[in-house]
């Protein structure tokens, strides 16, 4: 899919450390108590960068999230997640694509067996306070920032999302996506990026909610929906990873916790909010939400969206596209 241009957009949580003189370019989240040292370097060159808390970047450490061309359709669009209670020891470098968490990259690998780190909360905290005391050196770069995060509505070329739907947040829609009006789409914790071909009808709620933790504020997320999937008149949907080829029936309910991979169906008034990932091809139905695995997936509904993109333009306003959107795989 085409995504416009990244802007740079640098959203920083309270109780972080970054350093003046790291480098730090296009859309980048910093968790709390994370520390930048000066001279490292994160590029968000392909997509947003999300860094989780209690992580430690040292000096000359290089996170990128570089563009990949692909053949013959340009560059492609993607978001990088790296996790809490990781360390990037002084001028390692990552492409990583999803770091998870309590890792530690070094400069030099060295032999023996690799057990899970313990987390860092002493490192953390013993830096935070080093350089938070007025007894500490002043220097420029102990200075820190809270960015608010902006509002981000990025679409493809050939998409139709009509003026009446409601869009909020850092939202990315794919080519050929079909958002019909007074749909919800909420990026209220992070990122909401939805593939191609999706067909998203009245009403329907998609909402990327903040969730409290214990004492320790809302967590940050990013919330992937695939290509191919429809979301029926009055579904909601919280769900965080959303494969392709899904049907999401009219009142049907998906918790936040609950992922769906390829080609299932949740019936008509179905709910479903358990922590658990639905196999491919699962159909969901009836009263009692019973569960059946069908031998295909739903078809594509190519004939639909071609009708829509050509019906919808004559009776509503549309949101313009954006230019030069690079394509997402």
């Amino acid at each position: 899919m085409a995504a416009v241009p990244a802007k740079s957009s640098l959203k920083i949580a309270q109780g972080a450390v970054v350093c003046n003189e790291c480098e730090l370019k296009g859309d980048i989240t910093i968790g709390a108590k994370t520390v930048i040292h000066p001279k490292a370097k994160i590029i968000a060159d392909a997509g947003p960068i999300i860094i989780g808390d209690n992580n430690l970047i040292e000096e000359q450490v290089e996170i990128i999230n570089r563009k990949v061309k692909t053949d013959g359709e340009g560059s492609t669009h993607s978001v990088m997640i790296i996790g809490n209670n990781n360390v990037f020891e002084v001028g390692s470098c990552i492409l990583l694509a999803v770091v998870a968490s309590s890792f530690i990259l070094c400069l030099v690998v060295t032999g023996g067996s690799f057990e899970t780190p313990t987390p860092l909360p002493s490192v953390i905290n013993d830096t935070l306070a080093a350089w938070g005391t007025s007894g500490a050196p002043q220097r420029p770069w102990t200075k820190m920032a809270a960015v608010p995060a902006k509002s981000s509505l990025k679409i493809a070329q050939g998409a139709v999302v009509c003026n009446e739907c409601e869009l909020k947040g850092d939202i990315t829609i794919g080519a050929k996506t079909v958002i019909h009006p007074k749909a919800k789409i909420i990026a209220d914790a992070g990122p909401i990026i939805i593939g191609d071909n999706n067909l998203i009808e009245e009403q329907v709620e998609i909402i990327n909610r903040k969730v409290k933790t214990d004492g320790e504020g809302s967590t940050h997320s990013v919330m992937i929906i695939g290509n191919n999937n429809v979301f029926e008149v009055g579904s909601y949907s919280e769900a965080l990873n959303m494969g392709d080829n899904n049907i999401i029936e009219c009142k049907a309910h998906i918790g936040r916790e609950t992922t769906l991979t390829n080609g299932c169906i949740v019936g008509a008034m179905c709910h479903v909010t358990s922590r658990e990932v639905l196999p491919e091809n699962t159909v969901m139905h009836g009263s009692k939400c019973e569960r059946r695995v069908q031998a295909e997936r739903p078809a594509p509904q190519t004939l639909q969206l071609d009708f829509l993109t050509k019906i919808l333009p004559n009776y509503h306003h549309l949101k313009k596209s954006s230019k030069a959107l690079p394509k997402v795989s």
